[in-house]
């Protein structure tokens, strides 16, 4: 793995974490809100360019092109670590069940579709985080199409008016609504998606020239920082932004431009030989799973320390909720979700 991919996965598991404290109970000290939208937004870009990266020629070379099988494989990716904690959280609320209506809501969630319905109690349903799982696989399903359009004749007509009709219809969503459909729904978040595809196709374009110009470390590391301070700005003034712009597309330029940075070049900058730590690139790798089972393991933990009496300061909970939590899911991506996978694949194959 070359080292501008490794600080990729790194990033991973950093905009992660800030889902992580987003979620985190700081005890009503900080407000952590704009780094859930920074994080999800950040991970859907992405999704969008890293599909095009290692599926993108595959589409549009091979010859009948197998999108079932194609699918197939990126269900296998998410759904048996999906079953595992759904049913994890069953077994932590399991009172959930002796109501008939949460019953079918635990089939719309086990069957990923709670995203495409606008209620809260539905797509937040059980395991919460697992909604954006909803949105990836209709991502999926579209991705060869979506591969085809984008690289034909009328891309950019199509980006364009795809691009036009969100944001006309951004504003006419009522506010009711806002979070359902901006913040969650498939449709709306594949404008993300398609934000990375459109992205691989910059990068792919300027890759050639930048490699030509012989930038040195000096200015890869500048590009580095620039990256950072624009997402770090974009944070700090989230609750200056309107909730319609927040929900999103705020982040999709921050997004963007860290993308771009951290995989133009060849040979990063300082930013990205400390991201290239071997633990950090690790944790990237399976900050999938990290996000996957960290509020789970913020009730697992919290009933733990409860029933041993342990108190302890917001900070010191915070470290070790991030220690504990960042250990378990190398530990359940190395020896159950990347087994599972390896198994399932090769029953494909057969």
């Amino acid at each position: 793995m070359n080292n501008k991919i490794e600080a990729i996965q790194s990033l991973r598991y950093l905009y992660a974490v800030l889902i992580f404290l987003h979620h985190f109970n700081f005890n009503g000290t900080i407000n952590c809100e704009p780094l859930g939208a920074c994080g999800v937004s950040f991970f859907l870009v992405l999704s969008g360019f890293v599909m095009s990266l290692g599926y993108g020629e595959k589409v549009l070379s091979v010859k009948n092109f197998d999108s079932k099988k194609f699918l197939l494989k990126r269900l296998i990716r998410v759904y048996p670590l999906h079953i595992i904690c759904l049913v994890s959280w069953l077994i932590l609320h399991i009172s959930y069940l002796s109501n008939i209506k949460h019953v079918a809501v635990v089939g719309i969630n086990a069957l990923l579709l709670q995203s495409w319905i606008p209620v809260k109690s539905i797509y937040f349903s059980c395991n919460a985080v697992s909604w954006c799982l909803s949105d990836l696989l209709f991502f999926y399903a579209l991705f060869p199409l979506l591969v085809k359009l984008l690289n034909g004749r009328y891309k950019w007509i199509f980006s364009g008016a795809w691009f036009t009709i969100y944001f006309i219809a951004l504003f006419l969503i009522t506010e009711e609504y806002l979070h359902a459909l901006v913040y969650i729904s498939p449709v709306f978040r594949l404008t993300d998606f398609i934000l990375g595809m459109l992205l691989f196709k910059i990068v792919k374009y300027l890759k050639p020239i930048v490699r030509n110009c012989n930038i040195s470390m000096f200015i890869r590391s500048a590009a580095e920082v620039f990256a950072v301070l624009i997402t770090f700005a974009a944070i700090l003034i989230y609750h200056d932004v309107h909730l319609r712009f927040g929900l999103a597309s705020w982040y999709w330029i921050p997004s963007a431009i860290m993308i771009l940075i951290f995989s133009l070049f060849d040979k990063g900058g300082i930013i990205s030989k400390l991201l290239t730590i071997k633990p950090l690139v690790k944790l990237g790798e399976a900050s999938f799973t990290f996000y996957l089972i960290h509020t789970l393991a913020f009730t697992v933990l919290g009933g733990i320390f409860k029933v041993m009496g342990i108190e302890m300061s917001v900070w010191l909970r915070l470290i070790t909720y991030i220690v504990i939590v960042s250990l378990a899911a190398l530990i359940i991506y190395n020896y159950i979700e990347k087994p599972i996978s390896k198994k399932l694949s090769s029953l494909i194959q057969k």
